[in-house]
């Protein structure tokens, strides 16, 4: 089938009080783990690409990819591109075919944030294509070259209606407590405010920063409102913790890929399935 509508899988999700599962993909057997997890599932997914992982040429690469996968699937997959900090890259998802695209001013001023959203959003509903943005800012949990811990800037409730209007946005990140990447202390997710934001919000809400927080809380984030929620360094650790495994074994010296491989697939896979159900998603395409 063709690549699913992101905006109408968040809309059904919501609904029905579930949440779909958003994987970041890198390469082909990341992007095969997902898509295999959901068809076990029989759940529908989105398959995510990152402008850090896709550079010369890699985002065409990855579109055809997941494209492919999608057309090849009996369950819905959506090809979305994740954290676009320059609005050209994702201009250049839309043209691409992509099902949506996040453009991401959330490290700005709320009036630049707004700007650069609705630049993207006229742009990509001119050609069908839904947009997600961010408002507040959901930081990194690790130490990285961009930005160090402390750095989110959680969502104001009373701005969300005023943004949603002035964007026209199709989706909603929100920054309640999560990060990006591995944490350095638990997470505390402030679960009030997602109430008091999905209370007034128009559009599906998004939860960024999904890897490494307890199942309960999101459970529970699901219930108050998420019906998107974005994994990668899960997914990362699942796939090449396996596949590390495997090349520390002697007999892998010299092995073809087709050999080391299919570990680290299913190890992906597993994990997929687990975050599955975890957002409740199984049974849902």
């Amino acid at each position: 089938m063709p690549a699913a509508d992101t905006i109408r899988l968040l809309r059904e999700a919501r609904r029905g009080g579930y949440a779909v599962p958003a994987f970041d993909v890198s390469n082909y057997e990341t992007f095969r783990a997902a898509a295999e997890g959901a068809e076990a599932e029989r759940s529908p997914i989105i398959l995510m690409v990152l402008q850090l992982d896709a550079p010369e040429g890699g985002l065409e690469y990855l579109a055809a990819l997941i494209k492919e996968a999608a057309a090849r699937a009996s369950v819905p997959i959506a090809c979305h591109l994740d954290h676009a900090l320059d609005p050209q890259w994702a201009l250049r998802a839309v043209d691409l075919g992509f099902s949506s695209v996040m453009i991401d001013g959330s490290a700005l001023p709320f009036e630049e944030n707004v700007a650069v959203t609705r630049q993207v959003v006229d742009y990509a509903h001119a050609r069908g294509v839904g947009v997600e943005a961010e408002l507040g800012h959901v930081g990194f949990g690790g130490y990285t070259v961009e930005e160090s811990p402390g750095t989110a800037v959680l969502t104001v409730p009373e701005e969300v209606v005023e943004f949603v209007a002035r964007t026209q946005v199709d989706a909603l990140a929100v920054a309640i407590g999560t990060c990006h990447g591995l944490y350095q202390e638990p997470p505390n997710l402030d679960l009030e405010r997602l109430s008091a934001i999905e209370a007034v919000s128009p559009v599906p809400l998004v939860l960024h920063g999904g890897s490494g927080n307890p199942d309960d809380a999101i459970r529970e984030a699901i219930r108050r409102g998420i019906t998107k929620v974005n994994i990668y360094t899960e997914l990362l650790d699942a796939f090449f913790g396996t596949l590390r495994s495997v090349l520390g074994r002697p007999e892998s010296q010299g092995a073809w890929a087709y050999r080391l491989l299919p570990e680290a697939i299913a190890a992906g896979r597993e994990l997929v399935r687990r975050k599955i159900h975890l957002c409740g998603s199984n049974g849902k395409a």
